[in-house]
């Protein structure tokens, strides 16, 4: 798949799921602010689905912005570890058998990510989804992210 037909096949996905709304021929409206660039798809999904339910502060969105960029390293070093066949030692500065360093790092990030998930309050159901924190009224629920509060 070409970087384009990619780009045309998320941006399809964003408009049947009402994140951005075509307004004329090649030109997008978003509907919420987009992920930071590079954001693998599971951070810009999680990114979405957070704006979908919240209307964040702007210290918020910089915790949702770090959310999104380890995430993504995360991602990043996961698919490496992966395609190199999931390693689980390798040889140290002195030739000795270590525990694979790719496997501490996804330990520390993902430690990292759940704090700085715990840090926007943004606790997951079991399928990963963000919950809307209690008393705080989901964008649907405030007349979404323009409109008027009652």
């Amino acid at each position: 798949m070409t970087s384009d037909s990619a780009a045309l096949d998320i941006l399809a996905e964003a408009q049947a799921a009402g994140l951005v709304q075509v307004v004329e021929e090649n030109a997008v409206e978003p509907s919420s602010p987009p992920p930071p660039i590079g954001s693998s798809p599971a951070a810009t999904a999680y990114w979405y689905a957070v704006l979908e339910e919240q209307e964040l502060t702007l210290s918020e969105m910089a915790i949702l912005e770090q959310i999104a960029e380890t995430r993504t390293m995360l991602d990043l070093i996961q698919s490496a570890w992966v395609k190199d066949g999931q390693p689980t030692t390798s040889k140290g500065s002195m030739g000795q058998e270590i525990i694979e360093p790719r496997i501490q790092e996804i330990r520390q990030i993902r430690s990292q990510l759940a704090a700085l998930i715990k840090q926007l309050g943004a606790a997951t159901d079991t399928d990963g989804n963000p919950r809307r924190r209690p008393g705080r009224p989901s964008r649907t629920e405030s007349g979404g992210r323009w409109g008027t509060r009652s």
